[in-house]
């Protein structure tokens, strides 16, 4: 099957915006959802938002390495939880008793892959597709980085939240394959892919290889900073805070001056690069930095995602009518949290008990 009508493609089927299961799905309706899917994959648009995003660098990963990552995450997944519970060994006996496990060959080219990420700075590490943002390695690491800054005496609640952001930073290649071969994520992404074998052609834009490792430059962002946007036809109809389980008050003062930078933002840099890639609708990620007297500083484009239940619609929700009508057509709303949610979502995906500003 050889898919390359990207046009017909454009617009998704309704039922991108409902939860369904693959198995009610024939193969081709499938294959078409992946395709649409891949469409957001950062080798695909990256190269024509290089200059209003992050420092990125891809290393392509043939079949062969996609399925020897993918039995990686196999075993590692059940050796590294064994040795959580039984406190047997330290992370760096676990990686190499993980490599142990695989056979020679497999062990010999990650041990490569180690070297071709090959760290000169922090670095943020994710595939094509996804991040490895639900590893089971963040929370030991987290934990870690929490105790060493509350030892240095900085403020609780910042010390939390720039331990959960800065678990995710990687200083070489072995930490980014320890962190990414305990993804379910990134088992699920590879499997997927995997799945496709070559089987589908998809046509101009995109690069030889199936799917790459992508390595981002680290800068910190607050997590107030983080905005998740909502674009239909080539129109911003709506933005969420990314990080909707906490309230931010410097976002709620800031609210007006926010949403003018980031329309401002789509307008200029954003909405004609998408028009370029004939990508008319997407889910976009934004990040805001403050400057050294906590002004308003600059605005980067993270990532771009497909428009549809795949990605997470923080304070709106696909399955309800009055959100994904905003979501379609507008008019624009800009929401966040004013005062402590009181039910928690752990997908982020739905349903707040929380007053909100629109």
């Amino acid at each position: 099957m050889c898919i390359t009508d990207y046009d017909t493609l454009a617009y998704p089927p309704t039922s991108l915006f409902k939860e369904v299961k693959a198995l009610s799905y024939p193969r081709s309706d499938l294959d078409v959802r992946k395709l649409y899917a891949q469409r957001y994959d950062i080798d695909y648009w990256i190269e024509g938002f290089a200059d209003i995003t992050f420092n990125t660098r891809m290393i392509g990963l043939s079949l062969s390495n996609m399925r020897i990552l993918n039995q990686l995450c196999k075993v590692a997944k059940s050796s590294y939880m064994n040795h959580v519970k039984q406190c047997l060994k330290t992370p760096d006996s676990w990686f190499d008793e993980v490599l142990s496990k695989v056979t020679v060959e497999e062990s010999k080219v990650i041990k490569e892959l180690c070297q071709k990420i090959n760290l000169n700075t922090d670095s943020f590490i994710k595939l094509s597709s996804r991040s490895p943002k639900d590893s089971f390695l963040l929370p030991h690491k987290e934990c870690g980085i929490l105790k060493s800054l509350l030892e240095k005496g900085i403020d609780k609640e910042l010390a939390e939240e720039v331990a959960e952001t800065e678990s995710m930073k990687v200083r070489n290649g072995k930490e980014a394959i320890e962190l990414l071969m305990i993804s379910q994520r990134v088992e699920d992404d590879l499997e997927n892919m995997l799945e496709w074998d070559g089987s589908l052609c998809t046509g101009e834009g995109r690069l030889k290889a199936p799917m790459s490792l992508i390595i981002r430059e680290w800068r910190q962002i607050p997590k107030w900073g983080e905005f998740r946007g909502f674009v239909c036809k080539g129109k911003l109809n709506a933005v969420t805070q990314y990080f909707c389980d906490s309230t931010f008050p410097y976002l709620i003062k800031k609210k007006k001056e926010i949403e003018k930078m980031i329309l401002d933002f789509f307008e200029s840099s954003v909405k004609h690069r998408l028009d370029l890639l004939k990508i008319y609708h997407a889910v976009i990620d934004f990040g805001i930095t403050l400057n050294e007297n906590n002004e308003l500083r600059n605005i980067l484009l993270l990532e771009l995602n497909s428009f549809g239940i795949r990605s997470g619609a923080g304070l709106f929700a696909w399955d309800k009518e009055d959100d994904l009508n905003i979501m379609l057509n507008g008019p624009f709303t800009f929401r966040m949290v004013e005062n402590e949610v009181v039910k928690k979502e752990k997908s982020c995906l739905s349903t707040y008990n929380c007053t909100i500003t629109v």
